[in-house]
């Protein structure tokens, strides 16, 4: 669960794109531009609820369920 901040580190390759949709699958958060290994994201606008964070990367796409309290 997270709060106002949502840092995804560990990940393999550079992540390339994220994405966050609510649980209607409409978007939330967009960021095209982001070449890190690890990144933060100020979820303080985000309402409490489930949510889908997509990953993207030059060899993978991964998506994770968050929950926003």
């Amino acid at each position: 669960p997270v709060q106002n901040e949502l840092t995804i580190e560990g990940i393999e390759e550079p992540i390339s794109s994220i994405i966050i949709k609510n649980n209607n699958g409409q978007l939330v958060y967009s960021n095209h531009n982001v070449s890190a290994k690890i990144y933060t994201i100020n979820t303080a606008h985000l309402s409490s609820g489930v949510y889908f964070i997509s990953l993207l990367s030059s060899k993978n796409i991964v998506v994770y369920k968050l929950l926003k309290y």
